[in-house]
């Protein structure tokens, strides 16, 4: 079993919260992790080809986590269009 603990603390609008110097720089590169982690999460979810896990170190080491949890969901969201016995699910 593995814990990751990611810190994401600083996480803002930079010109809303007026950062400056370092605590700018450190906002900057949450912010862009965060970004880089929803790519990487609209890639799995569209099932696309390429994944930019090495868009950032957070998506880098969440890799693995992402995978999974997008294999889970993939196999839920597959046996609920599904169901047991080839019938479709009817809708109302």
């Amino acid at each position: 079993t593995t814990l990751l603990v990611v810190d994401l603390a600083g996480s803002e609008r930079i010109l809303k919260s007026g950062a400056e110097g370092a605590a700018r720089v450190q906002a900057t590169a949450i912010n862009g992790s965060l970004t880089a982690l929803g790519k990487c999460i609209r890639a799995l979810g569209d099932g696309a080809p390429h994944v930019p896990f090495r868009d950032s170190t957070l998506t880098m080491l969440l890799r693995a986590y992402l995978k999974k949890a997008s294999e889970l969901s993939r196999a839920s969201w597959s046996s609920w269009r599904e169901p047991a016995g080839g019938q479709s699910r009817q809708h109302t």
